[in-house]
């Protein structure tokens, strides 16, 4: 299609105005007021601290799912298992913070490497599937995401579930390995260090190592990268291991920052089964910014700033969240259309 210039930097834009004003449409239909709605939610909003720092608290897994999904899809693999990774990497820093008694840093340390492991753990079969079989790794890594999340509320109804509460949940982890609130009066906390530190990681790799030249390589050309000695099946390998590692990573941030335990609901969307959660949302963010992980950090917030809106407007204007999801899902979908009239 013809390119049309500067199109890549207008495209956020006039996706975010198509998504609101059709959200606005769904909102009339509903038989309320969309512009009193989001006055409502955008007065709510910057009311305080607290619900202005929501935008980072909710950014801050998207950036770094997104960083490794940026990576991922310089290679021309689609990782959109990312969900199921998160799920599994949360799982596993939850038991070390339920069973392990040490000091922070060492909580850091190893609930960090514990999560990373996780979400390899969960994101090895696909790849594995692609490299040995030509499977494709959309459906495998999709169909993973609903088996770890129906797993892991099969553990939280029975053998990890705290017998104090009726709802599906663990016990609160070691008050040691929560990581302390960086801004006072608002949930963002260290994390937000590691979010960035993983985003300069990825762009470090793409920008300045071998490894990223062989992965845009391998995703730029699958036959001329075999022709010029690139082991395709390795840096397919070790692509993944990078991309489900930072999903499984930020569910230790999820785990560390906001909930404190594992627990039915532990990345929001469409319920426990996950149809709709940060990594499903990392996906957007990924395409956004266009092969450029530091490009992360803004698309990130914007979709943090969405979700966070999401919460204020059923609270404060009476609309279904839902309603905020769907104008992400439009978003995404105008992004996708207008890349490719670039």
């Amino acid at each position: 299609m013809k390119s049309i210039p500067y199109l890549s930097w207008i495209a956020p834009i006039i996706a975010i105005i198509v998504g609101f004003f059709i959200g606005a449409v769904v909102i009339a239909l509903s038989g309320l007021n969309p512009i009193d709605a989001y006055a409502r939610t955008f007065s709510q909003f910057f009311s305080s601290l607290f619900k202005i720092g929501e935008i980072v608290v909710f950014a801050i897994p998207l950036m770094i799912i997104g960083a490794g999904l940026v990576l991922s899809f310089e290679a021309n693999f689609w990782n959109i298992g990312a969900e199921g990774q998160l799920w599994v990497g949360g799982l596993l820093a939850t038991l070390i913070g339920l069973y392990i008694n040490t000091s922070a840093p060492i909580y850091f340390i190893t609930m960090v490497i514990a999560a990373f492991l996780g979400g390899v753990a969960w994101g090895l079969l696909p790849v594995i599937l692609k490299i040995k079989y030509g499977t494709n790794e959309i459906l495998t890594s999709m169909l993973l995401c609903p088996i770890a999340i129906l797993l892991i509320d099969a553990l939280l109804t029975g053998p990890l579930k705290d017998p104090v509460y009726l709802f599906n949940q663990t016990q609160l982890i070691a008050t040691e390995a929560w990581l302390p609130v960086l801004i006072p009066e608002t949930r963002i906390t260290l994390a937000l260090f590691l979010a960035l530190a993983c985003v300069i990681v990825v762009h470090l790799i793409l920008q300045r190592c071998s490894l990223g030249y062989q992965i845009r390589a391998v995703g730029h050309g699958l036959k001329a990268a075999k022709a010029s000695g690139i082991n395709v099946s390795k840096i397919l390998l070790l692509t993944m291991i990078i991309s489900s590692g930072l999903s499984g990573v930020a569910g230790y941030t999820l785990l560390t920052s906001i909930h404190h335990r594992l627990l039915r609901g532990f990345s929001p969307g469409g319920g426990f089964l996950g149809f709709w959660g940060y990594g499903y949302m990392a996906i957007a963010v990924a395409l956004l910014a266009k092969g450029r992980p530091l490009a992360t950090i803004a698309t990130a917030a914007i979709f943090g700033f969405l979700e966070a809106s999401s919460y204020l407007m059923e609270a404060a204007a009476g609309v279904s969240r839902y309603i905020m999801i769907f104008v992400e899902a439009v978003i995404l979908i105008a992004i996708v259309w207008l890349y490719r009239i670039r």
